[in-house]
């Protein structure tokens, strides 16, 4: 006799490590700039150059990319940028140098403070969560064969059970490349000073062979108009985008976990058609790291015993993966931040820039909660001559929670927040109300654990201890019976008692009566 066997492809985690980074530098004004009164603006991001793996411990090299909006002492405004280079060593316990870590960082804090007027003190936590992967195949019995004559019948077990298993893993990057112009009434550029692109609302939805990634841009310009010295404009504009990646193998009915990361972007100055000053063209790279998984009912032997042979069946404890969930919500959040006190007031919110940060995420209860927050930094426009800029920043707490329907097995998840939609307006009462709405991406799974056979034996059946059992049985079903649990019992096959006791199913109540007949050898 063989089992016959199919295997379940899945992920597991074979490592995870977390780790924070304090990054800190003091940056001198060029001698170029004026010397600065204060910083209006700051945006930073996290470069990973080079990740390797080693027995236990992980590399890591990068650096923190940043920009500074400064405001003069003159009220004038100009962008200072720089880097800080890092390197960290992280345990990860059982990694080895053939496993390779992906890593999500995150800048979870940035302070920019001015020691004098031609120095600043750049103050950064950096975040770091690595993870490795690993793929392995869960075998599981789908049947048992007699390959010969002699092996008689085999009476099998067959349950069905819903399982995931992964069917593409890859990473690959999507280009967002678009142009805009500046409308009739704003002046042509002559030197964009500070710029800012802000994703909103990207979507992966799964097609076949391909994934189609869409959403928008936000963009914002402050730079210096030609033929006015001196003079300041800002401008700002949405654009959407859209493409597709190709994904071999990939179909609309898997589950997808999609996640991105936005490079450093390019933007720069060019002419259009007359030949002006007035367009503008954006590179942007997303890198993506894809994950589908497929959802299946599998049939597979749950139990067998032999009619005319004995088996013994050798169990092992077997994994796997169980969807709970795939959903995208859509939360609001809204707040109230409070605007700085200028003398001749704040006029008009030029710009805002927000980013979603995730503090804590725990499962309890069957629910699953996400606590974070949306930072958000404002470049305002004053009544003041000498300073006619203001910055204001804050943050808009939020709680997320959806019911996970688990039972009492451990649930792995995967949440991903995506900025969605940003509305600011000044209040009377000289504070800022802010509105966003933060998509969540959530993919969640039901880790079980069960028993599942591993390896037959079959040996020659014991005639005289068959041969104790009587030929004909009238047997009364007791508390808990299952017709199964009575075949095996007697050597008889399910399908018999059935036949002769002209039962339409296997479901049996206590208290009923029910006839086996022994089955004699099998002479085919």
């Amino acid at each position: 006799m063989e089992l016959l066997k199919q295997n379940i492809h899945m992920d597991r985690i074979k490592c995870l490590a977390g780790t924070q980074v304090t990054l800190e530098n003091d940056v001198n004004i060029p001698d170029n700039k004026p010397d600065a009164e204060s910083v209006i603006l700051s945006k930073g991001m996290i470069v990973v150059d080079d990740i390797r793996a080693s027995d236990n411990h992980v590399f890591l090299k990068g650096k923190l990319l940043f920009s500074l909006l400064i405001q003069s002492e003159m009220g004038g405004l100009y962008a200072v940028n720089g880097e800080i280079p890092f390197e960290e060593q992280v345990y990860m316990e059982g990694i080895t140098a053939n496993d390779t870590a992906d890593i999500v960082s995150s800048l979870e804090d940035m302070s920019v403070s001015l020691i004098n007027s031609r120095k600043l003190s750049v103050q950064a936590v950096v975040g770091f969560k690595l993870c490795v992967d690993t793929l392995w195949d869960e075998e599981m019995v789908t049947g048992i064969l007699s390959s010969t004559q002699e092996d008689g019948m085999v009476e099998c077990r067959k349950r069905k059970k819903e399982a995931v298993q992964i069917a593409i893993q890859k990473k690959d990057i999507f280009r967002i490349k678009e142009e805009m112009e500046l409308p009739q009434n704003y002046p042509n550029i002559m030197e964009i000073i500070w710029n800012n692109v802000q994703l909103l609302n990207v979507e992966c939805k799964l097609l076949e062979e391909k994934i189609a990634v869409q959403g928008s841009a936000q963009i914002f310009l402050l730079y210096e108009s030609e033929g006015e010295e001196g003079k300041l404009r800002t401008y700002e504009t949405t654009i959407p985008f859209g493409g597709t990646i190709d994904c071999y193998g990939c179909k609309e009915t898997l589950l997808p976990s999609v996640r991105f990361e936005a490079g450093v972007p390019n933007m720069e100055v060019r002419p259009d058609f007359d030949g002006e000053e007035r367009a503008v063209s954006l590179e942007l790279v997303l890198n993506m790291d894809i994950r589908l998984f497929e959802e299946d009912t599998l049939e597979y032997v749950d139990d067998a015993y032999g009619i005319e042979k004995e088996i013994e069946l050798t169990r092992k404890d077997s994994f796997y993966k169980k969807l709970l969930l795939c959903t995208n919500d859509k939360l609001k959040v809204s707040g109230q931040l409070e605007a700085p006190k200028v003398t001749d007031g704040i006029l008009q919110i030029l710009h805002t820039d927000a980013a979603v940060q995730l503090d804590e995420m725990q499962q309890e209860e069957g629910r699953l909660t996400a606590d974070g927050a949306i930072h958000m930094q404002f470049l305002l426009a004053t009544g003041e001559n000498d300073k006619p800029f203001a910055r204001a920043e804050g943050y808009l707490p939020f709680t997320y929670e959806t019911d996970l329907h688990m039972g009492k097995n451990k649930c792995s998840f995967e949440l991903q927040p995506v900025l969605s939609a940003i509305m600011t307006s000044l209040s009377g009462n000289g504070e800022i109300e802010a509105k966003a709405i933060v998509n969540f991406n959530v993919l969640a799974f039901e880790n079980v654990a069960e028993s599942q056979i591993a390896e037959m034996r079959v040996w020659e059946a014991d005639q005289e201890k068959r041969s104790r059992l009587p030929g004909i049985i009238g047997y009364m079903v007791q508390e808990g019976d299952e017709l199964w649990e009575i075949g095996k019992r007697y050597y008889v096959p399910v399908s018999q008692i059935l036949d002769f006791n002209n039962l339409s199913s296997e479901n049996v109540r206590a208290g009923d009566k029910i006839l086996i007949v022994k089955q004699g050898k099998s002479s085919e």
